[in-house]
């Protein structure tokens, strides 16, 4: 792929753990301090990401990242269109379309560039038009505590960097600076996302609200007459996690076909045995600690 398709892929991956969980969390380790922490996670990322740029990432480690994403996707995915977009439809056809259409477009990760290089001009359409929206809903309240501004920073690198570790072996000799310019552009997408939130829903509601990422496009209001919308702008997330699937089977088919396909058997079972809320809670609560420990192992292992 070449530096622009490169950047805009970055773009979507820096995104898709946010979505689904990530945005709840998130509030939930930082309370008050959200802002703060998600600046200050986006340099810690960029400096972690550039770690990686020089040092390389082992294959096992990237096989293992790429299972865990897909995962996180399709309970993401799968709970966000049963819950609110498809209500009677069944999880498993849900799950089963969305694995689908990541399979078909997996073949290629040059291809997989291109359509988001197509779809991240959409996406920033998307975004604006739901920021110009909830302009009228904000009410600037700030305040910074000392408390849990270190866990704060470390979830926002992390949940911004994993997914970016998927194709930094794809940067082609490419400069630094250059090639993370889609990080900085979506870690950006990221803290506009979390000021909208903060400041329409507070950080107390946020850390409890199960996607209050989609519960403030509800809010969405252009010129008094276009409302309850956000069904429409949704699928913009809908279509980050699609092309992050993509990327993850991208990724595990080109280890072996055999493991390919187990993989894929056992994460759509372990998805739906696991889609209710008490295991939905569990999982939201301790995930951060599978991510650290994936980031541990790709830097003391060597590529």
């Amino acid at each position: 792929m070449n530096e622009k398709q490169y950047n805009y892929l970055s773009f979507f991956l820096t995104r898709v753990l946010f979505l689904g969980g990530g945005f709840s969390l998130l509030f939930n380790k930082s309370s008050n301090n959200v802002l703060l922490c998600s600046f200050m996670g986006m340099l810690l990322g960029y400096f972690l990401l550039y770690i990686f740029y020089k040092k390389g990432i082992n294959k096992y480690n990237k096989y293992l990242i790429a299972v865990i994403i897909l995962f996180i996707n399709l309970i993401g995915c799968g709970v966000l269109t049963s819950s609110y977009l498809l209500p009677n439809t069944p999880i498993l056809l849900i799950i089963l379309l969305f694995i689908g259409i990541c399979i078909y477009g997996s073949k290629d990760i040059t291809i997989i560039a291109r359509v988001s290089f197509i779809l991240f001009f959409i996406s920033i359409g998307i975004i604006l038009l739901a920021c110009l929206g909830l302009l009228s809903e904000l009410d600037f309240n700030f305040s910074i505590s000392n408390n849990n501004i270190i866990s704060g920073i470390l979830l926002f690198a992390i949940l911004s960097l994993l997914p970016n570790l998927l194709i930094i072996d794809y940067s082609n000799n490419y400069k630094f600076y250059k090639i993370s310019k889609g990080y900085i552009i979506g870690c950006i997408s990221n803290i506009n996302v979390v000021m909208f939130i903060n400041f329409i829903f507070g950080y107390k509601l946020a850390s409890i609200v199960r996607f209050p990422e989609y519960f403030i496009l509800k809010q969405v209001n252009l010129f008094s007459f276009i409302s309850n919308i956000e069904n429409i702008l949704v699928m913009e997330w809908i279509v980050t996690i699609i092309l992050s699937g993509m990327v993850c089977i991208n990724t595990i088919r080109n280890n072996n076909i055999f493991k390919y396909l187990i993989v894929i058997l056992i994460t759509i079972v372990l998805c739906i045995l696991t889609s209710n809320y008490n295991v939905l809670f569990y999982i939201k609560n301790y995930i951060c600690y599978v991510y650290m420990f994936l980031i541990i192992c790709c830097l003391v292992i060597k590529k």
